[in-house]
C-alpha cells in the first residue's frame, strides 16, 4: 500500500502527472493502467503497462504499446489517415511512456505482510489506473 494512504497516492499522482503535448494536440484522452510489483522492501520493480483505454495489452517492450492499441482500434473499424495513424500513436506511446515516468518516481510504498504479526514482508502485485482527460 502507498505509505501515506490512497488520497495522498492520487494527490501525488495528479501532482506529478503531466499531459503530453503530443496527446493535448491530437486531442486523445485514456486510461492507462500500469502493473507493478511491491518488494519486500517497498520497492517498486517489474512496471508493465497491461492496458489502455479498453486495449489489453500482452507483455512486449513498452515502446510497442501504442502500435498494438492502434491495430485494435483499426480491426474494431477505427479509420484513420496515415498521417493521423502515426500522431495518434504517437501520442498514445507518450501517455504509456508518462504513465510508466510516473510510476517509476514513487517513493517506496509499504510492502505487504505475509504475517503481520512476525513482521514477515512479502513481494505483491499492483495494478494502478492513470487516467488521461483533456478538460
Amino acid at each position: 500500500m502507498y505509505k501515506e494512504g490512497q488520497e495522498e497516492l492520487m494527490k501525488y499522482i495528479n501532482k506529478n502527472i503531466k499531459y503530453p503535448a503530443i496527446a493535448q494536440q491530437q486531442g486523445v484522452q485514456g486510461r492507462v493502467i500500469i502493473k507493478f510489483t511491491i518488494e519486500k522492501d517497498g520497492s517498486i520493480t517489474d512496471i508493465t503497462t497491461i492496458r489502455f483505454s479498453g486495449v489489453d495489452i500482452p507483455e512486449v517492450p513498452s515502446s510497442e504499446a501504442a502500435a498494438i492499441v492502434i491495430k485494435t482500434y483499426k480491426a474494431q473499424g477505427k479509420k484513420y489517415t496515415p498521417e493521423q495513424e502515426e500522431a495518434t500513436k504517437q501520442a498514445i506511446q507518450a501517455m504509456i511512456d508518462e504513465a510508466i515516468r510516473v510510476t517509476k518516481s514513487m517513493p517506496k510504498w509499504e510492502p505487504a505482510y505475509r504475517d503481520k504479526e512476525k513482521k514477515q514482508p512479502c513481494r505483491t502485485k499492483f495494478c494502478l489506473p492513470l487516467v488521461f482527460r483533456l478538460g
